[in-house]
């Protein structure tokens, strides 16, 4: 079996790192599709225009997915970071001696 190491400092600062910038996909899709909705909903867009504005908003629902597993992930990093700790802590009691 490997040895698993892990820095739980870098853990918990990339894990934070990724729930900023999955919020950050969240805002640009959000301005994305906002600007999407104003251009079909305009008499002056041509057709074709229109019909790739629709085309771009049956992608909605697979980018929010992706947002997800990107925050899902550095949530994920962080709360490993905090179990890292935690069971460093643990160890270091139960060598001491120190009873939970």
């Amino acid at each position: 079996m490997g040895t698993f190491v892990a820095d739980p400092i870098t853990l918990e600062t990339k894990g934070n790192e990724i729930i900023g910038l999955a919020e950050l996909f969240t805002e640009n899709m959000n301005t994305m599709y906002s600007t999407i909705n104003e251009m079909t909903s305009t008499d002056y867009l041509s057709p074709e225009a229109k019909e790739m504005a629709i085309k771009i908003g049956e992608y909605k629902q697979d980018l929010i997915n992706i947002r997800n597993v990107m925050s899902n992930y550095g949530s994920f990093c962080v709360q490993t970071s905090i179990d890292v700790l935690n069971n460093q802590s643990d160890i270091s009691d139960s060598v001491r001696g120190v009873s939970a």
